[in-house]
């Protein structure tokens, strides 16, 4: 689950320079909307699960210097590159450490917010893991978590080249075990967790033949390229990484069609006093 799934299946950035992955440049916006809209802001205290550094960078600007995040990673490399993303935004009150999500955590002290992003829907039991990491959530504290709906990754009217690079994405998520439509499935997930039943929103993206979605769509597939080898979902030949991004372009303005990034559900709650 969690970090390295996602390494596996989204990738890093490209280069020392780019510190954004795909699914950060594509998400991050909406994401710093549902912390403001939650209400994360400046002293608190946060503990951020499995989101590969992107996630704690953004609530480590909300809180400040006066506030701290704590970040989960499940593997040593995950923390490292971390570790290296905070170094470069300059973030010296986000920190991060290697342990299993699935497993009890020990902390001195309790926190102010609990928050994740496409983290959720890689875990074979999604509410026993969020009712456990809620305990580490002072009374009166946060929760918040953000899980896509895949079934959106889509064009209109249809074009071939974009609906075959949301399947292959789908097909890997399904490989893999996870649960590519798991945002709606947030309610539900709270309240087995045993938590308040939550708000919840739900963003997206729409482009056209110019806009940013075919290069997004593209640099997606190129990340996803060695989990689809590795599961025999297709080849690099078939995917043709170098051509997608001008095939998407062409096949969308030939159509005057748009194309859908994937939802991302956002769900939030507050303890209890």
């Amino acid at each position: 689950m969690s970090s390295e799934s996602t390494e596996f299946l989204l990738g890093h950035p490209q280069s020392e320079h780019e510190t954004l992955s795909v699914l950060s440049r594509t998400f991050q916006t909406f994401t710093r909307q549902q912390f403001a809209e939650a209400g994360l802001k400046d002293g608190m205290r946060v503990l951020e699960v499995g989101s590969g550094g992107d996630v704690a960078l953004i609530a480590g600007e909300f809180v400040g210097r006066s506030g701290s995040v704590v970040g989960i990673e499940q593997s040593r490399d995950a923390v490292d590159y971390a570790t290296h993303l905070a170094a470069v935004k300059g973030l010296d009150n986000v920190k991060f450490i290697e342990a299993n999500i699935e497993e009890d955590l020990s902390f001195d002290t309790q926190f102010d917010a609990l928050v994740g992003r496409v983290v959720l829907m890689f875990l074979p039991s999604p509410a026993v893991t969020l009712r456990r990491l809620a305990r580490h959530v002072r009374p009166g504290g946060l929760v918040i978590f953000q899980e896509p709906d895949m079934s959106w990754a889509k064009s209109v009217p249809n074009v071939p080249s974009v609906e075959q690079a949301a399947e292959w994405m789908r097909e890997v998520f399904r490989a893999s075990g996870a649960n590519s439509e798991f945002g709606p499935k947030l309610h539900a997930t709270f309240k087995a967790a045993g938590l308040p039943a939550p708000q919840m929103r739900v963003d997206g993206r729409i482009y056209g033949s110019e806009g940013d979605g075919p290069a997004l769509l593209a640099e997606s597939i190129r990340a996803m390229l060695p989990a689809l080898e590795q599961l025999e979902l297709a080849t690099a030949e078939e995917v043709s990484i170098k051509t997608l991004e001008d095939r998407i372009r062409v096949e969308l303005g030939a159509a005057d069609a748009t194309m859908s990034s994937p939802l991302l559900v956002s769900a939030w709650t507050r303890l209890p006093d």
